[in-house]
């Protein structure tokens, strides 16, 4: 038996200045761990005068092809707007997973995640999404083994207690804040004085797990909350007592 896991979101956040509210998922999907299909979109949204979208939509998926039990994560949001600061014509976050029977974990890509015309304090930026070096290693044990790139583009893998370890993470984009002088790095963030910090094509990997949040941001002041925009996960693992024929 193969249990599929799944979601995707268009959007989630939360408000704590100048008024506390958490911001209902807006596009969310879910997979069930039997496979299936979910889908859901919002249409145009606006919260007050911070952020606001033309159109979203999340989709999961999960099915048995020749052999293989296949995973599909997909958000999408379009014509993103926060605080007239950071605004995106396209935010796509796309993970797909496969597993072939008697192989040790899933092979997971994000072919397809990308951010189209961002503009931040109204400059273009090349958000550079990298996602081919990932493509081409598409298992933990193939990242484990791969060149120094991967150690020096993300933080180590360490226990955070005897039982526990966290994943991989760091980010898939390449963008220098050199562009903008009003700009400036804090560790993988780009710090955006009086608005707060970007965190662009953050991604998390462990075992047969992959999430990508394609923006988080932390809104510093005078506005202060957390937004997410465009997350996927995905990821499948063997186990229970059925088969794929019960």
């Amino acid at each position: 038996m193969y249990l599929y896991n799944a979601n995707a979101i268009g959007l989630a956040g939360l408000i704590r200045r100048p008024i506390g509210q958490t911001i209902e998922n807006q596009a969310s999907a879910c997979l069930g761990t039997i496979g299936g299909f979910d889908r859901a979109v919002a249409e145009a949204f606006h919260f007050d005068e911070i952020l606001s979208f033309r159109g979203a939509y999340a989709e999961t998926a999960g099915f048995e092809s020749d052999g293989r039990n296949v995973t599909l994560a997909r958000a999408v949001v379009e014509g993103l707007n926060v605080l007239d600061i950071v605004k995106a014509d396209l935010v796509v976050a796309s993970l797909s997973g496969e597993y072939r029977r008697g192989e040790a974990e899933s092979r997971i890509l994000l072919a397809g995640s990308r951010v189209e015309n961002l503009r931040i304090l109204g400059v273009p930026v090349d958000a550079n999404v990298q996602t081919q070096f990932f493509d081409e290693h598409d298992t933990f044990a193939k990242l484990e083994h791969s060149d120094p790139k991967f150690r020096k583009l993300f933080h180590d893998w360490g226990s955070v207690d005897t039982q526990v370890k966290r994943p991989y993470s760091g980010s898939l984009a390449n963008v220098s804040p050199e562009w903008l002088p009003e700009l400036r790095r804090n560790g993988l963030a780009i710090e955006i004085p009086n608005f707060g910090r970007i965190h662009l094509a953050e991604f998390f990997i462990q075992p047969s797990h992959r999430r990508l949040n394609m923006l988080r941001i932390e809104l510093g002041s005078p506005v202060g909350g957390r937004l997410v925009i465009a997350s996927a996960s995905c990821n499948g693992l063997t186990g229970g007592s059925g088969t794929d024929d019960d």
